[in-house]
């Protein structure tokens, strides 16, 4: 390569060196004034962001007074809930307390009832039992004294002893059951009402 052809390519290095150097220049020129507006913006708009943010973190509640009286509020709302509460479970008791005693009234008013009837139903089938044989005691007694020709004594002796004996076993057994009646006497609603009025 010759010396002319040499000068050419350095002149044309230098040129393009001096075209690129100048667009570099004007790049970080332009770099320069960017960064400035960009400072600018981000300091105009980042204190009103910060602001804004400020505001959203506050609240609409900025007065410290109406936070104190909503906090107040809230306490008085929630003592007034427990209050509440624990009446209503109170009555709730009460009611239970005296559905129970009710109940223990009904039961202690049937079982009373029932043996009552279980006391009395026994000796009154004996006494039915006994009445029977009385009757048909005494019906063969009368017989016996209205027929004629009268039978002989001693058979209308052993006819008067099983008439007695049929007559006492028949006042024994309804002295039983007098007894057992006075023992075992049916509830009546006086004592079931009676029984209701302890549990008010």
């Amino acid at each position: 390569m010759g010396l002319p052809d040499r000068i050419g390519w350095m002149l044309l290095g230098c040129a393009i060196g001096f075209f690129a150097g100048y667009v570099v220049r004007y790049l970080q020129d332009l770099k320069e004034e960017l960064d400035e507006v960009d400072g600018i913006v981000k300091k105009e708009l980042g204190s009103r962001a910060s602001d804004k943010e400020d505001n959203k973190q506050d609240g609409f509640v900025r007065n410290d007074l109406f936070k104190d009286v909503m906090l107040l509020v809230v306490v008085i709302v929630t003592v007034w809930a427990a209050i509440a509460s624990a009446h209503a479970s109170g009555v709730v008791a009460d009611q239970q307390d005296e559905q129970q005693l009710v109940t223990d009234c009904n039961k202690e008013y049937l079982t009373k009832t029932v043996k009552a009837l279980n006391e009395r139903t026994s000796f009154t089938v004996a006494a039915a039992a006994s009445n029977v044989k009385l009757q048909k005691a005494q019906a063969d007694f009368f017989a016996l004294l209205l027929r004629r020709p009268p039978e002989s004594v001693s058979v209308q002796e052993k006819a008067a002893q099983d008439y007695l004996k049929a007559l006492q076993d028949f006042v024994a057994v309804s002295e039983k059951t007098r007894v057992k009646a006075e023992q075992f006497p049916y509830p009546t609603d006086k004592q079931l009402n009676a029984c209701y009025q302890k549990t008010n």
